[in-house]
């Protein structure tokens, strides 16, 4: 039983890696002085990217979630992970002088969440999109 705990572990951790790394890149880049992006002449812009970005973290953490979150609860749980997040998010960046808080960009974290969550569960064929991955094939395992 120990032995299948270690193993469960590693995987475990393996899962939670991508939704991790996209977390700190999001709270390094909240923290940055100076010029934050390119200016570009399209007023909804900012909100778009805080909804697109926030999608895919949600869908990062709903595939890390155990199984034990099952349905509902499931996507329920990614959502308010990721919503959480991007309130800290935006608390963050109110104490960064170079940066605004504002409760909008939140408002579009939390919608692009929600939004992917429920694409992703209800939708097979997108969920079969995002959990795509390359045939290496049989000799691959050989190579490395």
């Amino acid at each position: 039983m120990s032995q299948r705990k270690r193993k469960a572990f590693p995987s475990t951790l393996r899962a939670w890696l991508p939704p991790l790394l996209t977390c700190a890149l999001l709270s390094a880049y909240s923290c940055k002085t100076g010029p934050i992006a390119p200016e570009i002449d399209f007023s909804l812009r900012d909100k778009l990217d805080h909804f697109c970005v926030y999608g895919l973290l949600a869908i990062l953490v709903l595939r890390a979630l155990p199984n034990r979150f099952e349905g509902t609860t499931r996507w329920l749980t990614a959502f308010a992970l990721v919503s959480l997040f991007g309130m800290w998010d935006e608390t963050l960046q109110h104490f960064n002088s170079a940066r605004t808080g504002d409760p909008l960009d939140w408002f579009a974290d939390s919608l692009g969440a929600l939004t992917a969550v429920v694409l992703y569960t209800e939708i097979p064929l997108l969920r079969a999109v995002a959990n795509w991955q390359p045939s290496l094939g049989p000799n691959h395992a050989k190579s490395l």
